[in-house]
């Protein structure tokens, strides 16, 4: 009893001491197992997050990639050196196939990765046949379930169908475009190498699993389950839903624990140092967690926002450069008709309206370019009413039947420093918006005003749609920010507008209510009434010399119609395909008075084939012709006695081009600003 009675009082004041700080220690051991959770919880839906986003911009691209097939000019060869292309600009796509309607693989790229798919039928799969039946029937994009692959490997393939307009307005069933993708890549391309260490990640598409980031040991079960951590998200792959299992690794849950353990392990030096340590331990742990998880959160929506930026940019330039081509193709045949005889005046109205739509998708075309290039279009000076009649019949073709759309324009004969493809773009890009946001029956209204009191023109454009909360309301004109649904839009559209108002120096402003409508207002400033305004149909005046003129275009359609514009005009010519054919064709006969030439073409470009021809002799100017020329300098054109002429050109520019060249023979450099 002697030597144990000394020992109670210790006990009982250890007792007291340790049971409030075993109370702390539990207390903030089961915060930090709530932490944990949380940060499993979070990381698990970035990641669904990320991947959602990173396949559905895949299949986007891959239905834009069908919808610009040509059906007339679809051969093995146009659609693998467009494959190739879409290919190399999608990181994880195994495979871009064609399928005919009876569901054979006809042409695959790339092709000796796909050799085994070749004349497969997709029709015998068992997991692919509905998902083809059902694209063929809906005539949309459909996705297959998990499978084991033609080609070897799990993953899963999408069929968007492709068709071709014909009589009466029915479109026809022409093929399949088939995009394969590798499960374990499209992963891995997706995701952070440091998450993929950090958790066990596992993919399921119903009861097949899709993906495994590791194999699950002994070690690694057991730490798992003594962890008790799980996470399961739903991830929407178009019509189909997978699921996304998260769990910590071993390593990664034992680094969590020894925090713990090594902070219990100090604060039993002392209770009064201990809880001092454990707090400032705790607190400091959660600071820097936060900073990391803030941190993190910045790079992955920088990342996010850097990809979508990129995958525009590239379709943007993609898309404008083939459409430049077909542009540039009609414009030059409604030339053509425009300049033949016997024309009635109803079909010469029908033409003119050909050329002005024509028109309008020029500037939209450079509009699309000069957002993927974040480059700015030199303005002009348009007289506002007088270009809101040319444009006010397309923005009614765009407003549906049971919405009215009313136009009022009070602001007399005011100018503004504009280009009509700028307002072209702001104005159907506001109408869109406001279309989208009724149910019929409704009413739009564009109302075009002079400020008064103030040297600014005023447009509004007001809907009785829906609207938008506040929230909505703040972000509205942010890139990539958009109420519509998946398949509805980019959220591109008020994100232009606001930058082409700044660069014009104007202002665009959002008023709007739930319920109750938006009200978009844009002001800019007038200008004075430039004092001659030049009628450029009256400088195409017909060259009296017949000049001899080697024209060098890769692309067919735009070679022949260039041809066709230049004897009309009167002129000899000489068209070749590539510079390879032009230098051997100046070699045999060097007397050529003029060179017109593509600058984009393979193996050699245009200004590097002047180049070459000004080392060889040639003295004659030149005309390097293009749809954008980012990369054209102009003291480069100097240099060479080159003029700059836009794509998309028609007859009357073509001569202009030709005549400013043969007389001045100095480059037109103004041209360049409209690239």
């Amino acid at each position: 009893m002697l030597t144990t009675r000394p020992a109670l009082p210790a006990i009982a004041v250890f007792v007291l001491l340790a049971a409030p700080f075993l109370w702390v220690v539990s207390f903030f051991e089961q915060r930090e197992a709530e932490a944990a959770q949380e940060s499993v919880q979070s990381t698990a839906a970035l990641l669904a997050s990320k991947l959602e986003s990173f396949v559905d911009i895949r299949l986007r691209n891959l239905r834009v990639f069908a919808y610009f097939i040509d059906p007339e000019s679809l051969n093995q060869q146009s659609f693998e050196k467009a494959a190739r292309a879409m290919y190399w600009s999608l990181p994880s796509l195994q495979a871009i196939n064609w399928i005919a309607c009876d569901g054979t693989i006809t042409w695959l790229h790339p092709l000796y990765e796909n050799l085994a798919a070749r004349g497969k039928n997709v029709l015998d799969h068992p997991q692919t046949s509905d998902p083809f039946r059902r694209a063929l029937k809906e005539q949309r994009t459909a996705v297959t379930p998990a499978l084991e692959m033609f080609q070897g490997g799990a993953g899963f393939a999408s069929y968007t169908p492709v068709l071709a307009p014909s009589k009466g307005g029915v479109e026809t069933l022409v093929g399949v475009v088939n995009g394969v993708f590798a499960m374990e890549a499209l992963v891995d391309d997706a995701l952070e190498p440091e998450l993929l260490e950090d958790f066990v990640v596992q993919i399921s598409d119903g009861d097949v699993q899709l993906y495994s980031s590791h194999a699950l040991g002994a070690k690694a079960s057991a730490a798992l389950d003594h962890a008790g951590i799980e996470v399961s998200v739903s991830i929407p792959v178009h019509s189909r839903e997978w699921k996304l299992i998260l769990r910590p690794t071993a390593q990664n849950w034992v680094l969590r624990q020894r925090s713990v353990f090594d902070a219990v392990a100090l604060a039993g030096l002392s209770f009064i140092a201990a809880i001092a340590v454990v707090v400032y331990l705790i607190l400091s742990r959660r600071r820097i967690a936060r900073e990391v998880r803030r941190a993190r959160e910045r790079m992955r929506r920088s990342l996010e926002e850097a990809q979508k930026a990129e995958a525009v940019g590239r379709l943007a330039g993609y898309v404008a450069h083939d459409f430049n081509n077909l542009l540039t193709t009609i414009i030059g045949n409604a030339s053509l008709i425009e300049a033949s005889r016997g024309l009635s005046a109803l079909d010469r109205n029908h033409l003119n309206q050909v050329l002005a739509a024509c028109d309008r998708a020029t500037g939209l075309t450079a509009q699309l370019l000069a957002f993927s290039a974040h480059d700015s279009v030199e303005r002009e000076q348009i007289q506002i009413c007088s270009e809101f009649q040319i444009l006010m019949p397309l923005l009614r073709a765009m407003t549906p039947e049971g919405i009215e759309l009313d136009y009022c324009c009070d602001c007399g004969d005011e100018w503004v420093a504009w280009t009509p493809s700028q307002l072209a773009q702001v104005m159907t890009n506001l109408v869109s918006n406001a279309v989208d946001a009724h149910e019929a029956p409704g009413r739009i209204r564009v109302w075009v005003r002079a400020l008064e009191d103030s040297q600014r023109i005023c447009i509004e454009v007001s809907d009785q749609g829906t609207g938008m909360s506040p929230e909505v309301l703040q972000r509205a004109q942010e890139v990539f920010s958009s109420t519509k649904g998946a398949a509805q839009g980019t959220g591109l559209g008020l994100a232009s507008v606001a930058r082409i108002m700044n660069e014009c120096g104007g202002s665009v402003r959002l008023h709007s209510e739930l319920g109750k409508g938006t009200t978009a207002v844009i002001e800019m400033p007038k200008i004075e009434p430039p004092e001659n305004v030049v009628d450029e149909s009256a400088s195409a005046v017909p060259s009296k010399r017949c000049l001899r003129i080697l024209v060098v275009e890769d692309k067919q359609a735009v070679r022949e119609v260039t041809e066709s514009l230049l004897r009309v005009l009167g002129h000899e010519v000489l068209a070749t395909e590539s510079p390879a054919h032009a230098l051997a064709a100046w070699e045999s006969d060097p007397a050529f008075d003029l060179l017109l030439t593509d600058l984009q073409m393979p193996g050699m470009n245009g200004l590097e084939l002047i180049e070459t021809l000004r080392a060889r002799g040639l003295r004659a100017p030149a005309i390097l012709c293009s749809g954008y020329a980012e990369n054209v300098r102009p003291e480069r054109l100097r240099e060479l006695n080159t003029s700059y002429l836009m794509k998309l050109f028609s007859r009357d520019a073509l001569q202009r081009a030709i005549a400013q060249s043969a007389v001045a023979g100095a480059p037109e450099l103004e041209s360049l600003t409209h690239s």
